[in-house]
C-alpha cells in the first residue's frame, strides 16, 4: 500500500509473463478517494488509478554485447478527469568499456476542456568504471515541441576501503542555470548504510544530511528475510552458492556445504557480500543487462582448497528480484605422464593423449612436448582411462600396448608415472615418421 497527503491507500496486482530472450510485465494500481477534512477543503486532485505494460527483450547485435531494450506505456488517472500518458523507451550497450544507456519519454497530459499537451524528452548516460572509481554521467534534454538541452549532470566514486566510499555529485540546469554539488561520506556497516553529506545550490545555498538506510528481502528458498545496507528494489542480485559437489551429479544437497570463496560478477571480484546459509548475497546489480557470476580461482588456493571452479553462469538481473544460483565446485587432482618410443626408449613428443571417463566419453585431451611430458589438470575425482588418440595412431601407424587406469581421489590427488611406450610402424615408401617429427616441431613452437 501506499499513502498519500490527506489519507488513502492503494492496491497494485500484476503478472509477469517470460518471452523468448525478454519480459512482459503489466500491473494496475487502484487508489482509494477516502479523503481526510483537511484534504476535501484544499481541493486536492486525487490519483484514482495508475496502470503499466513493460516489455522487455534481448538483442544479439554483432559488434556489440547483448543489448536490453525496454517499452513501457504508463497510464494514471485522477478524480478530476485529468490523464497522463507515458511512453519510455530504454535501451543500453558496451561502447568501448562504457555502459551507455539512451531514453526517450513520450508523455502527453490530457485535461477536460484543454487540447492534448505532449512533450517528448530524451536522456543519455554513460557509465565508466575502473578498479579506483566509478564516473557517471547523463545529459537531459527536450525533442518536442522544442529541441534543447535542459541539464547536464556528474558523479564520481572512489572506494576507500572496503567499507567506506568517497562521493561527489554536480549538475548544471541551463534552463534555469541553477548549479548544485554534493559531498558525500558513505560506509556499510551491515546491515546499515550510513552516508554524511554537504552541498551547496543556487537555490537553497549549503546544506547538510545524514542518512541511515537498510532493507529486507526474502530470497527464495529461505525461510527467513535478510537484512542488508544495500539497496534491494532498485538493482539486480543473486544468491550465489558455491558448493562442493561430492556426489557429481550437479546438484546442491542439504549435505553439501557452501565453499568459503570470493564471487566474480560482472567481471569484478565482489569481497564485501555477506555469507548467509545459502550462500553469498551479492547485491547491486545492473538490472537486465547480462552478466557473468563466477567463483574466483585464487579464493580456492588461499582457503587451501584443491579445488576446480565452475564457468561462468551468465544471468539476466531484474530490479528488486534475488536469483538463486548454485556454482558447481568439485575436488581435482592432476594426472603426469610421458610419452617414449618404444625402439629408442627415448621422449617422443606431439603424441596426442585422450582421458575418458567411466561412461566412456573423451572428458580431455593433452598432447606431449618435446621432452614427452603430457599432463592433465583440474581432473575431478574419479576413475579414468588413458589412450592414445585413435585417428593420429591410425594415421601414423603408431601401437601403444595397452591404455593404462587411473585414479584421483583424495588419498592421490596427483597421479605420475604413466609411461606410454609407444611402437612406430616402420615406413610403408618415405619417412612417415617425419610428420609426427613436424607435429612434434609445431607443438615445440607453440609452447615457446
Amino acid at each position: 500500500s501506499s499513502f498519500q497527503s490527506g489519507g488513502g491507500a492503494a492496491f497494485a496486482v500484476g503478472a509477469q509473463r517470460e518471452i523468448k530472450a525478454g519480459l512482459v510485465t503489466a500491473q494496475t494500481e487502484l487508489f482509494s478517494k477516502y479523503e481526510s477534512e483537511n484534504a476535501e477543503a484544499l481541493g486536492q486532485d486525487r490519483l484514482e488509478r495508475r496502470s503499466s505494460v513493460r516489455m522487455e527483450r534481448l538483442f544479439n547485435i554483432s559488434g556489440f554485447s547483448a543489448i536490453p531494450v525496454s517499452l513501457r506505456a504508463t497510464r494514471q488517472e485522477r478524480d478530476s478527469g485529468f490523464i497522463v500518458d507515458e511512453n519510455i523507451l530504454r535501451a543500453s550497450a558496451v561502447v568501448k568499456g562504457a555502459n551507455v544507456t539512451q531514453r526517450f519519454v513520450r508523455r502527453v497530459e490530457r485535461r477536460p476542456g484543454f487540447s492534448d499537451r505532449p512533450v517528448t524528452t530524451g536522456e543519455l548516460l554513460v557509465s565508466y568504471r575502473r578498479k579506483r572509481y566509478t564516473l557517471r554521467s547523463g545529459i537531459n534534454y527536450n525533442i518536442d515541441p522544442e529541441a534543447e538541452l535542459r541539464q547536464f549532470n556528474l558523479t564520481a566514486d572512489v572506494p576507500l576501503s572496503e567499507r567506506y566510499a568517497f562521493r561527489f555529485t554536480g549538475s548544471e540546469t541551463l534552463e534555469n542555470s541553477r548549479s548544485a554539488f554534493l559531498l558525500s561520506l558513505n560506509a556499510l556497516f551491515q546491515p546499515l548504510s550510513l552516508a554524511v553529506a554537504a552541498g551547496h545550490d543556487d537555490e537553497n545555498g549549503f546544506t547538510a544530511l545524514f542518512t541511515m538506510t537498510t532493507s529486507f528481502a526474502k530470497p527464495p528458498n529461505r525461510k527467513r528475510p535478510i537484512m542488508t545496507g544495500r539497496s534491494v528494489t532498485q538493482g539486480g542480485h543473486v544468491m550465489a552458492a558455491p558448493f562442493l559437489d561430492d556426489d557429481q551429479d550437479g546438484m546442491r544437497s542439504d549435505a553439501e556445504q557452501i565453499i568459503q570463496s570470493k564471487i566474480v560478477a560482472g567481471g569484478y571480484t565482489r569481497s564485501d557480500d555477506r555469507l548467509l546459509t545459502d550462500g553469498y548475497f551479492v547485491t547491486g546489480l545492473s538490472p537486465d543487462r547480462p552478466t557473468l557470476v563466477s567463483v574466483d580461482q585464487t579464493s580456492l588456493l588461499e582457503e587451501g582448497q584443491f579445488l576446480s571452479a565452475p564457468d561462468p553462469v551468465a544471468i539476466t538481473p531484474r530490479r528488486g528480484r534475488i536469483i538463486p544460483l548454485d556454482l558447481v565446485l568439485l575436488r581435482t587432482g592432476e594426472i603426469v605422464g610421458e610419452t617414449i618410443n618404444a625402439a629408442t626408449n627415448k621422449p617422443l613428443g606431439a603424441v596426442k593423449v585422450e582421458l575418458v571417463n567411466q561412461l566412456g566419453k573423451v572428458v580431455d585431451r593433452a598432447t606431449s612436448e618435446f621432452d614427452g611430458y603430457f599432463a592433465f589438470l583440474d581432473v575431478p575425482y574419479g576413475y579414468y582411462m588413458l589412450r592414445v588418440e585413435n585417428e593420429q595412431a591410425q594415421r601414423l601407424g603408431l601401437a601403444v600396448a595397452g591404455d593404462a587406469s587411473a585414479v584421483v581421489n583424495a588419498e592421490q590427488e596427483i597421479v605420475e608415472g604413466f609411461q606410454f611406450s609407444i611402437q612406430v610402424a616402420p615406413p610403408a615408401s618415405a619417412n612417415d615418421d617425419a610428420e609426427l617429427a613436424i607435429e612434434a616441431s609445431e607443438t615445440l613452437s607453440a609452447s615457446n
